[in-house]
Order: C-alpha cells, then structure tokens, then sequence
C-alpha cells in the first residue's frame, strides 16, 4: 500500500483492510510503501478491498491468486556456450500470468522476474554449474544446470612411446564424445589417416546440442604381435648387435614397415637347431656391425635344413654300413 502523507501531517494509527488485516504505524510527511499480509485469505479469487487508515480510506480490487506445482525446466548439462532456455511452469488459480522471482547463483549473479509458464535464456562462456531458484511467497522450485567443456576423447591400447608420441596396437583406436565426465551421444566425424601402419595422424570432430569441438591425434600404429616378438628379440641379442637391431625396430614402427624385424624376430623364437644356430651368427654379426642383415639368406638356411640333415644322416648310415 502506498501513502502519501502531505507536509504538516503526523498520522499514528493503524491500517485496517477488510480482509481482516491490522496493523499500527507512525507515518511523518513524504511516500510509504506499506506490506499488508493477508493471512486470512485461505481461497484464490479476486476480491473487493477496503482499506482505512485513520479517517481515510480507499476501495480497491486485489487478486489472491494460488500457485501448485511450480517447477523449473532445464537441461542438467549443456556445452560450454550453448544458450539454454529454462521455462517456468506451474498452475495458477485463477488463471492469470504472475511474475515469480528468479535467482541465478553459480555461474553468476541473476535476478528476475518471470511470468509463469514463461522462460528466460541463460548462456555461460566457462565451465561452471548454476543454480536456479524460483519461488513465490508460498512456493519454490530449485534446478541445477552444468555448462561443461565438450571435448573427444581417443582411446587405445598402448605398446610404448617412441620420439615422445604413443605407439598402438593396430585395430584399437576409439573415439567417443565427453562432456565433462560424461559420455554423451554425439555426431563423430575423423578426418585425416588412421587405418594405417606407422605414423598416424588425424583430428576427430564432435557435434554435441550445436556445439563442435575437436581433437587431434599423432601417433604410431603397429602390430601387436611383432612389436612385442621384437622387444623378445632385443633382450636376446648381445650389446653390439642389439644396438642397429632397436635401430631398426624403431624405423619399422615410424614407417610401419615390418619385414625385415619380424624376420629377425621369428629366427630368434625358432628353435635352436644347428642350422638355425649359424643363422643367428650371421644375422648378429650384421648387426654389430650395423648394416642390415640378409633375412633370406638365414631363411633359406632354416628351410633346407630338414634335407641337408637328412642327407647326411643317410650318407652316416651307408657309411656305418660299409664300416660293420
């Protein structure tokens, strides 16, 4: 209730309303702003009013109205950056379009008013969580929304680390769209060479609600079997030969190029037969002295090794023949 009281006047009296309010003030000259609670009233509906204040008084009409139900509609979590519109809902009695308080805590300070059943657009630029309350004198709803960062996360499965870039195991590599901490369905696009062996280099997009981000990838890519046969192999050999052979070992993850290594690496998990044996002697003094070694010609020497010793077997045999 406003009153204006004119210069010269003193009023100490009390405010009385048909609605069975009363209430004592002191009012000197100058503007007040008087709250009249009206605890009384138990049904919306609009009713007529009297108020007294001393010998005055004034006719009016006020609308007692009932909010149920009031409740904030919003999205738990949202990309950094995307607007959200939160809507107000609630069922008023009688029907009419109220405004209700609305704060915003959190991500910054927000006050406002909304009509029910309205909305209000929010949007943050940084990673943060606010809090909505809307309430009325009588009710209140609370929500909470998360901006969070939108980002591709790339998983794989880890053989080392060569020049500081991870080495994978080929046919592992997955992408998936993160917002926060939480997986999330999104539109994934890779652009660049990943179905490949040796180096590998791509960017992966994600579209979550609007927003895109990316992220890129460089690595090497090799076989899981070879690359670990080849780490076997390297622990066999001795100092000097084992040197060039991590040389080459490292040129076939870089180029993916695994001929010459996996070669190496069968004839050292070979058994150790006589001519497997001399195969590894050649194949250990090429590398200590750092040139590549002749791969065939060790294979060839493990292929024809069942007939070269069956052979002399057989001329052992006639030999102890003709002896006894």
């Amino acid at each position: 209730v406003e009153v204006r009281v004119p210069q010269g006047l003193y009023i100490d009296s009390n405010i009385t309303t048909t609605l069975g309010t009363s209430e004592a003030v002191s009012l000197e000259p100058g503007v007040r702003h008087i709250a009249v609670e009206v605890p009384g009233v138990s049904t919306p509906g609009v009713y007529n009013v009297t108020i007294r204040l001393g010998p005055y008084a004034n006719y009016t009409s006020a609308v007692i109205y009932r909010v149920e139900n009031l409740s904030v509609v919003a999205p738990s979590i949202v990309p950094v950056g995307r607007p959200v519109e939160v809507k107000l809902a609630g069922y008023v009695t009688p029907r009419l379009v109220p405004l209700v308080k609305v704060e915003v805590a959190g991500c910054g300070e927000l006050h406002d008013l909304v009509p029910i059943n309205g909305s209000l657009t929010l949007k943050f630029d940084k990673a943060c969580t606010a809090e909505l309350r809307a309430y009325t004198n009588a009710s209140k709803a609370v929500a909470t929304i998360t901006w969070a960062s939108l980002r591709a996360e790339v998983s794989y499965d880890k053989l080392g680390i060569l020049n500081g870039l991870p080495v994978f195991a080929t046919g592992t590599l997955s992408a998936r769209a993160l917002l926060g901490d939480r997986a999330v369905n999104a539109s994934i696009r890779v652009v660049g060479f990943f179905d490949k062996l040796g180096l590998v280099n791509f960017t992966v997009y994600v579209e979550h609600m609007g927003v895109v981000n990316s992220t890129s990838f460089v690595g090497f890519a090799a076989p899981r079997d070879s690359y670990l046969a080849a780490n076997k192999t390297a622990a066999l050999l001795p100092p000097r030969a084992r040197e060039y052979f991590l040389y080459l070992f490292e040129k076939a993850v870089a180029t993916g190029d695994w001929e010459l290594v996996d070669g190496i690496s069968r004839l050292y998990s070979a058994p150790p037969t006589p001519f497997a044996l001399v195969a590894r002697y050649l194949i250990g003094r090429d590398l200590s002295r750092g040139r590549d070694p002749n791969i065939y010609v060790a294979e060839v020497l493990q292929r024809i090794e069942p007939f070269a010793l069956g052979i002399a077997g057989g001329l052992t045999l006639v030999l102890l023949r003709r002896l006894f």
